[in-house]
């Protein structure tokens, strides 16, 4: 029988060989997030047969699951796979099954990223970064040029600007430059404090940065920057972070 633990910011939680563990807001759950965004019963991860599955109990905000929406019906989870509830995010591990092939190229990603936008790829500048054989540097400080330009353009409303910007912070975490993207996405974020910006970013895209924030310093340890900079998203967005019921 496999035996399978759930990694949970710096937590590793055995599960049971059988049974079922319900994540969300309310004391009472099996595993309590301490995230507005999360529903009082937000989900439930059920064990059986050496699987394990999770199901959305009909939360307000969805459970992603690889990056993909939960649907109505229960996903079974495989090895490495990590599924997100608000800012907390949670990986499946199993013991003796390593993980997941090798990281894509950089081209790769970058096509990967496209294809995630859909029709807003258009507006995902990072062509300089195809051009690695012709430029001396590396993929990392292409994605970082790519954040530099694509923040002073000014054409674009910084809402867009923003978005562009985001999407250049997941590809340098793909590429395992934290400290990089750190510096991008701070830097997209001080750029919204203008008067103009204030309750026109979409709040799908302020809560993508704060996801990031959360990953990167936990609120017990937060940096007074960072903490000034989600204050800034918070007046940056059209309407309040939503907190589940």
């Amino acid at each position: 029988m496999p035996r399978f633990t759930l990694r949970y910011h710096q937590t590793a939680l055995r599960l049971p060989e059988s049974g079922a563990l319900v994540l969300g807001r309310e004391p009472g759950c099996d595993v309590c997030i301490d995230d507005p965004v999360a529903s009082r019963r937000h989900a439930r991860l059920l064990v059986k047969d050496g699987s394990v599955w999770i199901e959305d109990l009909g939360s307000r905000n969805g459970v992603a699951v690889n990056g993909v929406r939960l649907k109505a019906e229960p996903r079974q989870l495989q090895p490495w796979d990590w599924f997100q509830i608000g800012e907390n995010e949670f990986c499946l591990r199993v013991e003796g099954v390593p993980a997941k092939g090798p990281r894509p190229d950089f081209k790769t990603m970058v096509s990967d990223e496209k294809t995630r936008c859909g029709s807003e790829a258009t507006d995902f500048d990072c062509a300089p970064a195809t051009r690695t054989h012709t430029s001396p540097l590396g993929p990392v400080e292409l994605l970082r040029e790519s954040g530099r330009r694509s923040l002073a353009e000014p054409t674009r409303p910084p809402a867009q600007r923003f978005q562009n910007a985001l999407n250049l912070v997941q590809l340098l975490c793909e590429a395992e430059a934290p400290t990089e993207a750190q510096q991008l996405l701070g830097e997209a974020i001080e750029q919204l404090q203008h008067p103009s910006v204030a309750g026109t970013l979409q709040p799908s895209l302020a809560s993508r940065a704060r996801i990031y924030i959360a990953r990167w310093f936990p609120e017990s340890v937060r940096p007074a920057a960072w903490k000034a900079r989600l204050e800034i998203l918070r007046q940056a967005v059209r309407a309040p972070f939503p907190t589940a019921p």
